[in-house]
């Protein structure tokens, strides 16, 4: 509860720093920026996992229309962060379930994902139980 997740960037440009800070302390630590992340990307914070050392990211792209490029998880003791096996035509972020062991997101099944202009038309479950993405419902 007292721990939160923040995305600090430039109003122009691709500079970042996500942190976690601490209300009870005011202190501030440094997760990933610019120096320690994958070119040309920044992440934003998803949602606490069951495990309280481990959250979940969204890999996105300032300033485009791209920012559904992929969700990974972050252990915050080793700094490892490790992308997800979901669909890499998923068109929307994730929602993870009460009980944190699931993420529900939306695909396209056409040839190509567009995310501006594109169509959402199913229902994935990504469990992190099994670590595997699951169709579910194609939209009616």
């Amino acid at each position: 509860q007292n721990n939160w997740l923040c995305l600090e960037r430039t109003i122009m440009g691709n500079e970042f720093n996500l942190f976690l800070f601490d209300t009870n302390t005011g202190s501030r630590r440094l997760l990933i920026n610019n120096a320690n992340s994958i070119e040309n990307y920044a992440f934003h914070a998803l949602c606490w996992s069951a495990d309280n050392n481990v959250i979940y990211l969204e890999r996105i792209e300032f300033d485009t229309g791209y920012e559904h490029e992929g969700i990974y998880s972050y252990d915050l003791s080793s700094g490892k962060l490790v992308p997800l096996a979901i669909s890499k035509k998923y068109m929307s972020t994730p929602l993870i379930s009460p009980d944190r062991k699931q993420f529900t997101y939306t695909v396209t099944s056409d040839q190509e994902r567009e995310l501006i202009h594109g169509v959402a038309d199913k229902l994935m479950v990504y469990n992190k139980t099994l670590y595997q993405p699951t169709f579910c419902h194609p939209f009616l």
